[in-house]
C-alpha cells in the first residue's frame, strides 16, 4: 500500500480598514464637461462616482500585496 498526504491550500483573507480623506477642486470650466458625462450633481459626483473610483483604485493595489507586505509599505 502506498502512502499519500493531502495538502491544503489555505488562503487568509484579512479585511483592512482605513480612514482615508482627499481633497480635490473642479475647474469651472470642467463643471459643465462632468454633468454632461456623467448627468448628476456635484454631490452624487463625489459621493458615488469618485468614493466608488477610489476605493476601487485602492482596492485593486491592495489586492497586489499579502496583509504583511500591505503592514510593511509606506503610501
Amino acid at each position: 500500500m502506498g502512502r499519500f498526504s493531502e495538502c491544503c491550500l489555505f488562503i487568509l483573507f484579512v479585511v483592512i480598514n482605513a480612514d482615508i480623506s482627499i481633497s480635490f477642486r473642479i475647474d469651472s470650466g470642467a463643471a459643465p464637461v462632468l454633468y454632461q458625462k456623467y448627468k448628476r450633481g456635484f454631490e452624487e459626483i463625489i459621493s458615488q462616482i469618485i468614493r466608488n473610483g477610489i476605493r476601487n483604485v485602492l482596492n485593486n493595489y491592495g489586492s497586489k500585496y499579502d496583509a504583511e507586505g500591505l503592514s510593511n509599505l509606506v503610501l
